[in-house]
């Protein structure tokens, strides 16, 4: 587990400890973990921005395998995160994602820095979960 060093006046467990939804709660994936470079269909089901160990923008995916048929069938429902650093030496990541669903570093810019005008613009501009094919590893 990652070490986490905080100051006493910095973390309150108590305020901390609220209750939560956790939303769209999924089946613990049981099974094999296919090799790295295996074509799957995977759906993005969620995506935030944090930043790195290395304090670069980073966007987080959680990918679940879904639609396989034949041999890869029985990689169904295997999650996958990946972190999108954004930042030159991390390219090859987050321009391969880029490409796939046809979006520009540009786009990114343009969505991340502008602030929905109401909750209720927020609920509508969330996109649908996206299908993507990615090779797991």
């Amino acid at each position: 587990m990652a070490k986490m060093k905080f100051k006493r006046t910095e973390f309150d467990p108590k305020a901390l400890d609220a209750p939560y939804d956790p939303g769209e709660r999924r089946q613990n994936y049981l099974g094999e973990i296919p090799k790295t470079g295996t074509p799957l269909n995977m759906r993005v089901t969620k995506a935030w921005m944090t930043l790195s160990s290395g304090g670069d923008q980073q966007t987080k995916l959680l990918l679940i395998a879904e639609q396989n048929d034949g041999k890869y069938e029985e990689f169904n429902g295997l999650p996958v995160w990946e972190p999108l650093t954004w930042s030159k030496p991390s390219a090859r990541r987050y321009m391969a994602f880029l490409t796939n669903f046809d979006l520009t570093t540009h786009d990114v810019s343009r969505r991340a820095s502008r602030p929905p005008a109401s909750p209720r613009q927020a609920r509508r501009s969330i996109p649908p979960p996206c299908r993507t094919r990615a090779r797991a590893g």
